[in-house]
């Protein structure tokens, strides 16, 4: 879980967002108001609306980060278990997921952060033979 959460306001504009992610080298970015959560914006919401040139310089002028987030997004409480956050993870079709604490955002847990831990678990040869075991690929697998 990344604890320093990187945040855009909804009235940023696009090309700020894009640019922070660029900068921090993230997927996603949490939208906030007066430190309150109001979406999520991702690297991918950004490609779908983006005009990019051919130097990658993105060209969304005036469009703001509000027209394109996930208002409302899902969230977890900072006490879910690892396999809460992955089932809701896997239901909603959803790549990042805000941590909380009541009102208060604690951190963004994403696909990254988990698959960080399955290849550490595996680095400890926990569960190095486990996709073999469950057959993952018949249980859902989206590629």
């Amino acid at each position: 879980m990344k604890v320093k959460v990187v945040t855009v306001s909804p009235y940023d504009t696009i090309t700020k967002a894009h640019k922070l992610m660029k900068t921090y080298e993230i997927r996603h970015l949490l939208v906030t108001e007066s430190g309150e959560l109001k979406g999520v914006i991702s690297d991918r919401d950004i490609m779908r609306v983006a005009d990019i040139d051919t130097l990658g310089v993105l060209h969304t002028p005036n469009k703001t980060v509000d027209t394109i987030m996930s208002a409302e997004p899902t969230t977890v409480d900072e006490k879910a278990t690892v396999s809460e956050v992955c089932k809701i993870m896997l239901k909603q079709h959803i790549d990042c997921l805000p941590v909380m604490d009541g009102e208060h955002i604690k951190g963004l847990i994403t696909t990254y952060d988990l698959l960080t831990l399955l290849n550490r678990l595996a680095d400890e040869g926990k569960c190095n033979e486990i996709a073999f075991k469950y057959n993952i690929s018949e249980e859902g697998s989206k590629s």
